[in-house]
Parts: C-alpha cells; structure tokens; sequence
C-alpha cells in the first residue's frame, strides 16, 4: 500500500475534520492519531476524509447502527455472510498498533 492516497467516506463531521486537520483536542484521539500520521509518512501514504450525509448513504447508517433488517431491505443484494478480511488487513497487523502498544506504558500528565 505505499505510495497511495486514500480517501476515508464518513457520515461523522468530527471524525472527517480530526482526519483533514490532523489535530484533536482529546489527547487519546491525538495519541491515536499521531501514531496514524507516523505510519502513513513510513509508507508515503496520502490521508483525506469526506464527509457523506448518513441520509444519502443509508446503507451504511443503517449498519452503523446495527439496523440489520433495515439493511438488508436497503441492500436486497448484499451477501448474506460478511466478507472474511485477509489475515494482512486484520488491525493487529497494522503497524499503528504497534506504536500504541508502545505509547500505552507512557505516562501522560
């Protein structure tokens, strides 16, 4: 995945401004974030975020919201069992984890 720009879809304002600013007042999203920031700079990866209204994306609401009924009358011709995620993409191969598992034994004051 090196050398990319991705793009990140979310129905949350907040979440879509901390990704664009790169900053957050909450010191554990700030935590997590840098340590997303650092990874991303290893691997030359480009970071933005958009924001999507949850009532044009009514799908994933739905999902995000464990609304699996209402789901599935939206999506007739999703797969009826999820997709397995390959064994790479799973999130304790992401290398963000490993700076959190470092940072977790930091005191912060």
């Amino acid at each position: 995945m090196r050398d990319k720009c991705i793009v990140f879809f979310s129905d949350n304002q907040a979440v879509v401004e901390i990704i664009n600013r790169q900053t957050s007042k909450d010191r554990s999203v700030m935590a997590l974030l840098r340590h997303f920031v650092l990874c991303t700079l290893k691997y030359n990866i480009l970071f933005r975020a958009r924001h999507i209204a949850g009532r044009v994306n009514r799908e994933s609401d739905a999902l995000s919201r464990l609304q699996v009924e209402k789901f599935r009358s939206l999506a007739p011709y999703a797969e009826e069992q999820p997709t397995p995620v390959p064994a790479g993409l799973l999130p304790h191969n992401w290398c963000i984890w490993e700076y959190l598992e470092a940072d977790s034994t930091d005191n912060i004051s």
